[in-house]
């Protein structure tokens, strides 16, 4: 990185080889790395303290000189107390979210700012950037009732925009009438993520050039098809996992409000399942 004040490659290739080192070095992921590596990686690392104090982070002292050369300056200036004072550490820190990490293994995560609605598992080991919003859940069945178009078709209604991406803000979830999906959910939930997941190396494509190809009305590849069918199975059984059986959604390409063109159900059907929400 010719960046001025980064670290050069050489160095940071020998602080990563530390085994000592290696304790404090995370891997970075921010929400564009979810939305266009094909492994959801970014190759950029980032040192993290946690919540150690002062003389605890000194135990790492080639780690703990770049903080104070390059960060000790910067937060000298600032107002709040905490991060003027605790220079070593995050400014944002989650200790939930680390003590999940650590437990569970992974948690369910989106990019912010996103032009297509797609959650992914992000594990433990890693630092997230203020661009990925976290949801601290960590089961297929999970995964399954958040990708589903009954959690997109709420999002996009709580949510807010960026040009004409979704902004998905904690709301979002924190208002979501959910329900308990159950067992029948997690084995269509975890057959639809791995698929993805094999998808996307298989083509050397993130999330949104997968999604771009999924709402293409002229790609008609066999592995897209599929992707469609398995998110309509996905749909399918959260709906009945609500107790919603009578609700039968037909799948097309619509084009929506903002001129794009994807493949979804009905406006109809939309409404209707936004209308139990509420009611929920």
């Amino acid at each position: 990185d010719n960046d001025a004040g980064a670290t050069p490659l050489a160095e940071l290739r020998r602080l990563q080889t530390d085994k000592h080192n290696a304790e404090r070095l995370f891997e970075y992921i921010g929400g564009e790395d979810l939305n266009t590596d094909p492994r959801q990686r970014s190759g950029r690392y980032i040192i993290d303290f946690g919540e150690l104090p002062e003389i605890e982070a000194r135990k790492w002292p080639d780690l703990f000189a770049i903080v104070e050369a390059r960060v000790k300056p910067a937060r000298a200036a600032v107002t709040q107390r905490d991060r003027r004072e605790l220079w070593w550490l995050h400014a944002t820190r989650s200790p939930e979210t680390r003590h999940y990490l650590k437990d569970q293994g992974r948690c369910l995560a989106i990019g912010q700012v996103s032009t297509h609605f797609a959650f992914s598992f992000v594990s433990s080991g890693c630092v997230l950037s203020h661009s990925v919003v976290l949801v601290l859940l960590s089961a297929w069945e999970s995964f399954a009732l958040v990708q589903s178009r009954i959690h997109e078709s709420w999002a996009r209604f709580i949510g807010t925009s960026m040009k004409d991406d979704l902004r998905y803000v904690t709301e979002c979830f924190d208002t979501f009438p959910s329900v308990d999906p159950g067992a029948n959910v997690a084995g269509v939930g975890q057959i639809y993520y791995e698929f993805r997941a094999a998808l996307m190396v298989k083509n050397n494509e993130g999330l949104t050039k997968t999604y771009n190809r999924f709402h293409e009305p002229a790609e008609g590849s066999p592995d897209i098809i599929k992707l469609r069918n398995l998110h309509a199975e996905v749909d399918r059984s959260v709906l009945d996992a609500y107790g919603w059986t009578d609700i039968k959604p037909v799948y097309d390409f619509r084009v929506q409000l903002d001129e794009s063109t994807r493949f979804t159900w009905a406006d109809d059907t939309r409404d209707e399942v936004l209308a139990r929400l509420l009611e929920l």
